[in-house]
């Protein structure tokens, strides 16, 4: 298996990973009106990632971004403590 189609999967891993948790966190919603903790710290992670991935693909930095959900203090902006 190449390393590209090894990294769709990947991709489309987390993907359908992360629509479930968002389906999870719907129904949470609805019937407790609110969010687990691992279910809002993984979407929030997420969500991290992904916008570090699209600076790069801006160039708006030179590194890739590594494959973490959490806060890196290595990088130039930190990003807002958020909590459930």
């Amino acid at each position: 298996m190449s390393r590209r189609l090894r990294l769709q999967l990947f991709i489309r891993v987390v993907a359908f990973c992360a629509i479930g948790v968002i389906g999870l966190s719907f129904g949470m919603i609805l019937v407790a009106q609110r969010v687990g903790p691992h279910a809002f710290a993984y979407l929030v992670g997420l969500q991290r990632w992904s916008i570090r991935l699209l600076a790069y693909q801006a160039s708006l930095v030179d590194e890739y971004p590594p494959f973490s959900l959490s806060e890196l203090a290595s990088l130039p902006v930190a990003t807002a403590r958020v909590t459930p």
